[in-house]
Protein backbone atom coordinates (compact mmCIF):
# COMPACT_ATOMS: atom_id res chain seq x y z
CA UNK A 1 0.00 0.00 0.00
CA UNK A 2 1.23 3.62 -0.76
CA UNK A 3 -0.21 5.16 1.97
CA UNK A 4 -2.02 4.10 5.23
CA UNK A 5 -5.74 2.91 4.45
CA UNK A 6 -8.16 6.04 4.90
CA UNK A 7 -10.42 3.12 7.05
CA UNK A 8 -7.96 3.19 9.33
CA UNK A 9 -8.50 6.41 10.69
CA UNK A 10 -11.97 5.19 11.65
CA UNK A 11 -10.36 3.60 14.68
CA UNK A 12 -8.83 7.17 16.34
CA UNK A 13 -12.27 8.48 14.81
CA UNK A 14 -14.27 6.18 17.00
CA UNK A 15 -12.12 7.09 20.08
CA UNK A 16 -12.70 10.27 19.60
CA UNK A 17 -16.12 10.30 19.11
CA UNK A 18 -16.55 8.08 22.76
CA UNK A 19 -14.06 10.63 24.58
CA UNK A 20 -17.11 13.15 23.42
CA UNK A 21 -19.93 11.46 24.17
CA UNK A 22 -17.96 10.62 27.70
CA UNK A 23 -16.79 13.79 28.08
CA UNK A 24 -20.30 16.01 27.47
CA UNK A 25 -21.61 13.64 30.55
CA UNK A 26 -18.65 14.52 32.38
CA UNK A 27 -18.87 17.82 32.11
CA UNK A 28 -15.33 17.90 30.33
CA UNK A 29 -16.58 18.68 26.77
CA UNK A 30 -13.50 20.62 25.63
CA UNK A 31 -11.61 17.26 25.96
CA UNK A 32 -13.78 15.73 23.46
CA UNK A 33 -13.74 18.61 21.13
CA UNK A 34 -10.45 18.53 21.08
CA UNK A 35 -9.80 15.11 20.33
CA UNK A 36 -12.53 15.49 17.34
CA UNK A 37 -10.46 18.72 15.86
CA UNK A 38 -7.22 16.90 16.19
CA UNK A 39 -8.37 13.26 14.91
CA UNK A 40 -9.87 15.78 11.54
CA UNK A 41 -6.69 17.24 11.40
CA UNK A 42 -4.82 14.50 11.17
CA UNK A 43 -6.76 13.17 8.79
CA UNK A 44 -7.02 15.92 6.33
CA UNK A 45 -3.38 15.68 6.90
CA UNK A 46 -3.15 12.24 5.78
CA UNK A 47 -5.98 13.13 2.98
CA UNK A 48 -3.46 16.02 1.43
CA UNK A 49 -0.49 13.68 1.02
CA UNK A 50 -1.41 13.32 -2.49
CA UNK A 51 -1.39 16.62 -3.02
CA UNK A 52 2.31 17.42 -1.82
CA UNK A 53 4.87 17.92 -4.90
CA UNK A 54 6.54 14.56 -5.80
CA UNK A 55 10.47 14.67 -4.96
CA UNK A 56 13.34 13.98 -7.35
CA UNK A 57 16.05 12.17 -6.31
CA UNK A 58 17.67 10.71 -8.95
CA UNK A 59 17.62 10.30 -13.03
CA UNK A 60 15.59 7.29 -12.28
CA UNK A 61 12.41 7.41 -12.22
CA UNK A 62 11.56 4.27 -11.03
CA UNK A 63 13.79 4.51 -7.83
CA UNK A 64 12.24 8.07 -7.64
CA UNK A 65 8.40 6.91 -7.51
CA UNK A 66 9.26 4.45 -4.68
CA UNK A 67 11.14 6.76 -2.72
CA UNK A 68 8.25 9.26 -3.02
CA UNK A 69 5.77 6.44 -2.05
CA UNK A 70 8.15 5.32 0.94
CA UNK A 71 8.41 8.69 2.32
CA UNK A 72 4.24 9.40 1.87
CA UNK A 73 3.64 6.09 3.60
CA UNK A 74 6.00 6.99 6.51
CA UNK A 75 3.96 10.11 7.15
CA UNK A 76 0.48 8.42 6.24
CA UNK A 77 0.64 6.07 9.20
CA UNK A 78 2.86 8.72 11.14
CA UNK A 79 -0.28 10.73 11.32
CA UNK A 80 -2.12 7.59 11.74
CA UNK A 81 -0.31 6.56 15.02
CA UNK A 82 -0.31 10.54 16.14
CA UNK A 83 -4.32 10.46 15.98
CA UNK A 84 -4.55 7.00 17.60
CA UNK A 85 -2.19 8.01 20.64
CA UNK A 86 -3.72 11.88 20.94
CA UNK A 87 -6.64 10.26 21.44
CA UNK A 88 -5.74 7.69 23.94
CA UNK A 89 -3.69 10.53 25.89
CA UNK A 90 -6.56 12.57 26.14
CA UNK A 91 -8.83 9.85 27.33
CA UNK A 92 -6.25 8.99 29.91
CA UNK A 93 -6.41 12.91 30.34
CA UNK A 94 -9.85 12.87 31.05
CA UNK A 95 -9.81 9.47 33.31
CA UNK A 96 -7.08 11.59 35.95
CA UNK A 97 -9.45 15.11 35.83
CA UNK A 98 -12.26 12.34 37.11
CA UNK A 99 -10.19 10.50 39.40
CA UNK A 100 -7.74 13.39 40.35
CA UNK A 101 -8.45 15.80 43.55
CA UNK A 102 -7.94 19.50 43.77
CA UNK A 103 -4.93 18.90 45.86
CA UNK A 104 -3.15 17.02 43.29
CA UNK A 105 -2.57 20.05 41.07
CA UNK A 106 1.51 19.04 40.38
CA UNK A 107 0.58 16.40 38.51
CA UNK A 108 -0.66 18.52 35.58
CA UNK A 109 2.43 20.05 35.07
CA UNK A 110 3.83 16.35 33.86
CA UNK A 111 0.43 15.80 31.88
CA UNK A 112 0.73 18.49 29.29
CA UNK A 113 4.52 17.93 28.86
CA UNK A 114 3.74 13.66 28.73
CA UNK A 115 0.64 14.90 26.18
CA UNK A 116 2.82 17.43 24.11
CA UNK A 117 6.33 14.83 24.10
CA UNK A 118 4.89 11.38 22.47
CA UNK A 119 4.09 13.20 19.61
CA UNK A 120 7.58 15.20 19.43
CA UNK A 121 8.85 12.01 20.11
CA UNK A 122 6.89 10.04 16.83
CA UNK A 123 7.22 13.23 14.81
CA UNK A 124 11.32 13.00 15.25
CA UNK A 125 11.25 9.24 14.65
CA UNK A 126 9.24 9.65 11.54
CA UNK A 127 11.53 12.84 9.79
CA UNK A 128 14.45 10.45 11.31
CA UNK A 129 13.16 7.53 8.86
CA UNK A 130 12.29 9.17 5.55
CA UNK A 131 15.70 11.26 6.08
CA UNK A 132 17.42 7.43 6.66
CA UNK A 133 15.42 6.47 3.47
CA UNK A 134 16.52 9.39 1.37
CA UNK A 135 20.02 8.77 2.18
CA UNK A 136 20.06 5.11 1.57
CA UNK A 137 18.57 6.15 -2.11
CA UNK A 138 20.94 8.83 -2.73
CA UNK A 139 23.98 6.61 -1.56
CA UNK A 140 23.46 3.70 -3.70
CA UNK A 141 22.58 5.69 -6.68
CA UNK A 142 25.18 7.91 -9.07
CA UNK A 143 22.33 9.63 -10.81
CA UNK A 144 21.16 12.07 -7.84
CA UNK A 145 19.92 15.22 -9.09
CA UNK A 146 19.63 18.64 -7.56
CA UNK A 147 16.05 19.69 -8.04
CA UNK A 148 15.73 23.12 -6.10
CA UNK A 149 14.74 25.79 -8.94
CA UNK A 150 15.99 28.96 -7.41
CA UNK A 151 13.46 31.03 -9.59
CA UNK A 152 10.57 29.72 -7.62
CA UNK A 153 11.36 30.72 -3.92
CA UNK A 154 11.63 34.35 -2.82
CA UNK A 155 13.83 34.60 0.25
CA UNK A 156 14.74 31.10 0.16
CA UNK A 157 10.96 30.38 2.18
CA UNK A 158 8.35 31.35 -0.34
CA UNK A 159 7.63 29.47 -2.79
CA UNK A 160 5.52 30.89 -5.52
CA UNK A 161 4.92 28.57 -8.73
CA UNK A 162 2.03 29.00 -10.56
CA UNK A 163 2.52 26.51 -13.12
CA UNK A 164 2.81 24.19 -10.19
CA UNK A 165 -0.42 22.62 -9.07
CA UNK A 166 0.86 21.80 -5.57
CA UNK A 167 -0.81 23.24 -2.84
CA UNK A 168 2.41 21.86 -0.40
CA UNK A 169 5.57 21.96 -1.47
CA UNK A 170 8.85 20.44 0.98
CA UNK A 171 10.74 23.41 2.29
CA UNK A 172 14.02 24.06 1.23
CA UNK A 173 15.59 24.70 4.50
CA UNK A 174 14.74 23.10 7.67
CA UNK A 175 11.76 20.06 8.15
CA UNK A 176 8.18 19.94 6.89
CA UNK A 177 6.00 21.82 4.13
CA UNK A 178 5.19 25.18 3.03
CA UNK A 179 2.40 26.71 0.72
CA UNK A 180 2.83 27.64 -3.42
CA UNK A 181 1.54 31.12 -3.09
CA UNK A 182 0.91 30.78 -6.71
CA UNK A 183 -1.74 28.66 -6.78
CA UNK A 184 -5.34 30.12 -6.76
CA UNK A 185 -6.63 28.23 -3.67
CA UNK A 186 -3.74 29.70 -1.82
CA UNK A 187 -4.90 33.06 -2.69
CA UNK A 188 -8.14 32.70 -2.17
CA UNK A 189 -6.75 31.70 1.44
CA UNK A 190 -4.73 34.61 2.15
CA UNK A 191 -8.05 36.77 0.57
CA UNK A 192 -10.01 35.62 3.06
CA UNK A 193 -8.11 35.59 6.04
CA UNK A 194 -7.09 39.03 5.59
CA UNK A 195 -10.65 40.29 5.44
Amino acid sequence: ARVAPLALFLIPLALSVGLMVWSFQSDMAGLGIASLVLTLMLTLMHLSLGRVKSKVYSTDSERNVMLNQAVRRVWSYTYLLLATVENLLLWGMGWLLGRMAEESADIWLIVPAVVALIPLAVILLAYRQVKSLERQAMDSDNGYVDSDDDEYWANGSTYHNPYDRHIFVEKRVGTGYTVNTGTWVTVLRITLLSL
